[in-house]
């Protein structure tokens, strides 16, 4: 879509490739809608390596784990994090890395002293399913632990960890997205407005929420403003 903005870059020299570590993208999803989100992808001229990883990176190409060299001049990479230096050390249960809590998020065999909240924390629902570090768990993991704190200090009944998730949103671009909200899969333009509708109800304040639909609306209606930066050129860039 931006190259329309400029014609005299050819078609033949636009390469966009997805390299995905798994079978399939988006892990997260229901299968049918990560296949829905494949398919589209690939409809817009994304080719998608599958099954591999980046190993490496030069000023020309990407190194894949296969073998495969594709030449680039621009890598867009989004690894997990990493847990930092300090964690690593402590001398702690630990589960993938990360500190192994109990289901009212006390740190095993520190229980009443030491709670973990967040992507640092290996965190197990009541049904046992693993809690991913995204923020609708992470500040109802930081409810549970402010009530079990207080009731540590005052007594009180503990709360256990037992949210399951609201649901789960990816979008696509191009007022596309995929949904899994309370078990309900949606996919294509649907999916996008409840995607839309959902952040901005979470963004704080009515001024903000103004200003933010009013870009989109006008995005919706205008086309985007290109700008071409000056940049200096060297050797490797």
């Amino acid at each position: 879509a931006v190259a329309r903005s400029y014609p005299r870059i050819p078609p033949e020299e636009i390469r966009c490739v997805l390299v995905h570590s798994r079978e399939r993208i988006l892990q997260e999803m229901d299968e049918g809608l990560a296949l829905f989100a494949q398919k589209i992808l690939a409809g817009r001229g994304v080719e998608l390596k599958l099954g591999d990883r980046l190993v490496a990176a030069t000023s020309e190409k990407a190194i894949l784990k296969s073998g495969a060299e594709i030449p680039s001049k621009t890598i867009v990479s989004t690894v997990p994090s990493a847990m930092p230096p300090l964690l690593e050390k402590l001398q702690c249960a630990k589960e993938k890395g990360r500190l192994l809590v109990d289901q009212q998020l006390a740190l095993k065999g520190y229980e009443g002293q030491v709670w973990a909240v967040g992507d640092c924390a290996f965190i197990q629902t009541v049904s046992g399913t693993q809690a991913p570090p995204t923020a609708q768990h992470a500040t109802r993991e930081a409810h549970t632990v402010a009530t079990n704190i207080a009731a540590e200090i005052h007594g009180g009944e503990r709360a256990l960890f037992a949210f399951e998730g609201l649901g789960k949103l990816g979008a696509l671009g191009h007022n596309c997205a995929v949904a899994d909200v309370f078990g309900i899969k949606i996919s294509g333009l649907l999916a996008w407005l409840l995607w839309r509708t959902i952040y901005l109800m979470k963004l704080p304040g009515l001024p903000t929420k103004i200003r933010v639909a009013s870009d989109w609306l006008i995005a919706l209606l205008l086309p985007p403003n290109m700008a071409q930066l000056s940049l200096a050129s060297g050797a490797g860039f």
